[in-house]
């Protein structure tokens, strides 16, 4: 074997070696190229969550106020009815004793 012949292999095993770093480091880039295109897009889905989340949390800010206001209408209705026969069976009784 002559020295020559081992400074071939050893030039081509070298070549070879970079030529496998250069592949994975392209494979590795391209992974980090979808990881960022994907944190990118998760982004996007948490914004709009968010947004939509405001939305229906302010909706039921609405529907909590309204019920709010259908429960006192409904309580001050039933006291009025209630008060009214107090008073007619006070008249009532005044006029049976």
């Amino acid at each position: 074997m002559s020295f020559n012949g081992g400074q071939t292999g050893a030039k081509n095993a070298v070549e070879w070696l970079k030529q496998d770093r250069m592949t994975k480091i392209a494979d590795l880039e391209s992974q980090i190229r979808g990881f960022q295109m994907q944190k990118v897009s998760n982004e996007v889905a948490t914004n709009l969550l968010h947004q939509d989340l405001a939305v229906r949390k302010n909706h039921i800010d609405v529907l909590t106020r309204r019920l709010e206001q259908v429960c006192s209408k409904v309580e001050s209705r039933y006291h009025k009815e209630i008060q009214g026969l107090k008073d007619f069976f006070r008249i009532w009784k005044k006029n049976c004793l």
